[in-house]
This record gives structure tokens, C-alpha cells and sequence, in this order.
């Protein structure tokens, strides 16, 4: 059974929580604060959304004839060493995993790319050997981010 005093208390406490919370309303700066952390949390709901460079990355032809690009993928990031024998490649995919995944399955074939690993096994990272005038070992991955987007990380190597 509740004193008097503990149900005093409670109601007092109770009261005083709810003129702070009116009073921190009314404070401009509470106001803005209030204002950024809605900000920042429709921010993280809208996910990890990549948007392709204003200006587009290039990538020398022979690198591109030799990797599994499509036209309509945006390259994001690009690092060559070694006069272009070893390439890092990330581009942007206009199309979903699975058909990015399954246009990639059969353009690496074409392009000569072979693999003793299960293919499937795509969306975890795998690696190619020998694309006749391509890299010696490709490793291929397409992946999604939170906002639904397809992404393509290639890896060339010529050692």
C-alpha cells in the first residue's frame, strides 16, 4: 500500500518532468537540438544511399575491355599500381543483385574467367583465374547496401 508521502512524491516528481519538458520545448536551442537529432535520425533511416560522382570516373579502355563492366554501371572508385596490373575497381549497378549477378556470371565467362569455387558463392567475394588478355586473378563480388543499392568490387591482379 502506498503512504501519502510516496504518492506526494510520484505526483510532484511527475509534475515537475512534464513543466521541464514544456519549458525545454519553448527553449530555441532545445529547439534546434530537437530539430538536428530528428535530422540525423531520418537521415540513418533513409539508409546508405550511394550517388554516382557529378563527374564520372575513367577508367583506361584496356582495364575496362579486361573487367566485367557494364555501360550502365557508375564506376565510384577506381586505384591502379603497377602500370595498371594490379586495379580496385567499385562501381554502382543500375540493375538489382540478382540480375547484376547473373549478367556478371555470364560475362565472366565470356571474357575467359574461370574459377574452382562455386560461382553462387558471388555475393561473399570469389576468384577468377586468367581472362585470356585480362587479369591473371579477379576477384569479384556484388554486394547491396541498407538502401537497396547493387555494388560491384572488383579486384585485378597480374601476379
Amino acid at each position: 500500500m502506498a503512504t501519502p508521502w510516496r504518492t506526494s512524491r510520484s505526483s510532484l516528481l511527475a509534475v515537475l518532468l512534464l513543466a521541464g519538458g514544456m519549458l525545454a520545448s519553448a527553449c530555441p536551442q532545445m529547439a534546434e537540438w530537437r530539430d538536428s537529432q530528428i535530422e540525423t535520425s531520418h537521415e540513418l533511416a533513409a539508409g546508405d544511399r550511394v550517388e554516382p560522382p557529378a563527374t564520372p570516373i575513367s577508367v583506361p579502355r584496356k582495364v575496362s575491355e579486361a573487367l566485367p563492366l557494364n555501360q550502365s554501371f557508375a564506376v565510384l572508385e577506381y586505384t591502379s599500381a603497377a602500370g595498371q596490373t594490379d586495379v580496385q575497381l567499385t562501381a554502382l549497378s543500375s540493375w538489382d543483385v540478382e540480375q547484376t549477378t547473373l549478367w556478371m556470371l555470364g560475362e565472366l565467362d565470356r571474357l575467359g574467367y574461370t574459377t574452382d569455387d562455386n560461382p553462387s558463392r558471388i555475393l561473399e567475394g570469389v576468384e577468377y583465374a586468367g581472362g585470356g588478355d585480362g587479369f591473371a586473378i579477379l576477384r569479384v563480388q556484388v554486394t547491396s547496401n541498407s538502401a537497396g543499392q547493387c555494388i560491384v568490387h572488383l579486384e585485378g591482379r597480374n601476379r
